[in-house]
């Protein structure tokens, strides 16, 4: 019950993916979907599923590659194969179906995009100078893959599903509150966890300040109020993945549901 309401009453599930109608909310579910799979043992169909997801949004890459070298090491390279071999035929004949080398031509048109919200964009702010995007983003994912082999190594596959890809929503050049609903029902699924329950928490607090001081309609003070998100979300973002290093060594140390190497 806990996780239903979490879950069916989040403002984030409500506010951005039903009335805004987002379709991270659906990378979401296609990623919850898989792992379910992976935990009953249907390597193929968890790949099926893995591949819708990402071929909603290519980021769910992120944690699907994690989650495969879990499956490697928990289990066995001929399952990770499977799912891995599965998610890739869905891809492709995804894109091949619905864009091909126009949908290709598009990310990289938008990887030179950044936005008010990235931790990244707090840097210029304090005269610090100014990182590109594309720099930002290696740099993000240098960070990304550290969280992902510490989460692959001490925790269940729930976990590792989400923390890879939260920690993106985290640095990445270019984020957005809604992001945050690619992993939102696994994050439910593991508020057992200090590191989910910190996500949970920092996720409606960049959502809140988005919705009260970015998309605000007050004529005359909205430059004044939008001042308050461009310093107070990216300072959010720094604190939220300082918070998460301490969490996630708290729960790996608690030896509790979410870490260890069960997954039946």
């Amino acid at each position: 019950v806990p996780v239903v309401l979490f879950f069916g009453l989040n403002p984030l599930v409500i506010n951005h993916g039903v009335n805004g109608a987002h379709n991270d909310l659906l990378v979401g579910l296609g990623l919850f979907a898989g792992v379910l799979l992976i935990l009953r043992r249907h390597w193929w169909w968890a790949g099926v599923a893995f591949g819708l997801a990402a071929g909603i949004k290519l980021t769910a890459l992120v944690a699907i590659a994690f989650i495969g070298v879990w499956v490697w090491r928990q289990r066995s390279f001929g399952r990770a194969l499977a799912t891995g071999a599965a998610t890739t035929a869905v891809l492709v004949i995804h894109y091949l179906v619905f864009g091909g080398n126009d949908a290709l031509r598009g990310l990289n048109a938008n990887s030179n995009l950044s936005s008010e919200g990235s931790v990244w964009r707090l840097i210029p702010r304090l005269g610090l100078g100014v990182v590109p995007p594309r720099v930002a983003t290696a740099v993000g994912l240098v960070v990304v893959v550290a969280f992902g082999i510490y989460a692959v190594w001490r925790f269940r596959v729930e976990m590792v599903a989400w923390i890879p890809l939260a920690v993106y929503c985290i640095v990445a050049a270019y984020v957005l509150p809604w992001y945050i609903l690619w992993v939102l029902p696994l994050i439910a699924v593991t508020l057992v966890s200090d590191a989910s329950r910190l996500i949970a928490a920092y996720s409606l607090a960049f959502a809140s300040l988005y919705q009260l001081f970015w998309k605000t309609e007050y004529i005359g003070i909205a430059g004044d109020l939008r001042i308050v998100f461009r310093y107070v979300v990216p300072a959010l973002g720094l604190g939220a993945l300082a918070g998460l290093v301490v969490a996630l060594r708290a729960d790996a140390r608690a030896g509790d549901a979410v870490s260890g190497d069960a997954a039946d």
